[in-house]
């Protein structure tokens, strides 16, 4: 029995049953018509959790089906790979979706921005990958919006945000957008995960105040271990009220072997004692 053969009968088998949580990986050749046949036949039928990781070996985008748009019942929405939106119809309504998570997920054009006004509910929002093209100036809107995940500089509108984790890269320009849009967005945060030395970078190197920020967590790098912890000063003066200061990775210089750079600890450490008088009352390191 081939794959295709095997989820077709599933899928009838228990054709009377709700699914309320439906995964697939795919790695192998599987023609796009028989992907959105399985997707609308789990699509109304209740579904709460739909998981799709799509990287067929044709490298067929998958064009995802419109009774998608208008799915009343899903609440956790995962779409990876070889996925595209081409657009996203007039009476698109997601009235109970509050997690999106799209990795590597292909847009025509603005129909990004037109499902994000179709999640009335939206909690959480994860952009990995994304091609973005360059005529394309994302907004980020969301009055709902709580936790949000991103690999790259948009326009953003999130007063309600309260959680982000950002992992945004820096080669000495902002090609890909301006931090400004991202970071006048991002004033009301309380938690926010910085997952590189060029997040710290971006994000810091500007004068607007994190006010309410709390929670703090940074991560070093091998190569950039010593530079990372330069704008811990700087962090801490724009952050007033932050409580706790979570620094993940190596506090120290490693070589281009992996080995730890003796002569360089003591300068690296010693310009930071101000954090034993800072207004931070939790500090975790994780080494």
């Amino acid at each position: 029995m081939s794959f295709i053969d095997f989820v077709d009968r599933v899928l009838v088998v228990s054709s009377d049953s709700t699914i309320k949580r439906f995964s697939m990986k795919i790695r192998q050749s599987v023609e796009p018509a028989h992907i959105n046949r399985w997707m609308i036949n789990v699509l109304i039928r209740g579904i709460l959790d739909l998981d799709l990781d799509l990287d067929t070996l044709t490298k067929d985008v998958i064009t995802m089906p419109l009774e998608i748009f208008t799915c009343k019942t899903i609440v956790k929405l995962k779409l990876g790979s070889l996925v595209k939106f081409a657009m996203v119809p007039e009476n698109a309504y997601l009235p109970s979706l509050k997690t999106l998570f799209l990795f590597r997920v292909r847009f025509s054009g603005f129909e990004f921005e037109a499902l994000l006004s179709a999640c009335h509910v939206l909690e959480e929002l994860t952009l990995l990958g994304c091609p973005w093209y360059a005529r394309q100036c994302l907004t980020i809107s969301c009055t709902t919006l709580e936790r949000l995940t991103l690999s790259y500089l948009p326009i953003v509108n999130l007063h309600s945000l309260i959680e982000a984790k950002l992992s945004l890269e820096f080669r000495g320009s902002f090609n890909e957008g301006n931090p400004m849009n991202l970071i006048e967005g991002l004033r009301n945060l309380e938690i926010l995960d910085l997952s590189s030395f060029g997040t710290s970078k971006v994000l810091f190197s500007f004068a607007e105040l994190f006010e309410k920020l709390s929670r703090v967590s940074i991560a070093t790098e091998f190569q950039h271990s010593c530079t990372s912890w330069k704008f811990l000063p700087l962090l801490l003066k724009k952050s007033p009220n932050l409580k706790t200061l979570v620094i993940k990775g190596p506090l120290h210089f490693y070589d281009e072997y992996g080995e730890e750079s003796e002569p360089i600890i003591c300068e690296c450490l010693s310009e930071y004692s101000f954090l034993s008088s800072c207004h931070v009352k939790i500090l975790e390191i994780i080494d």
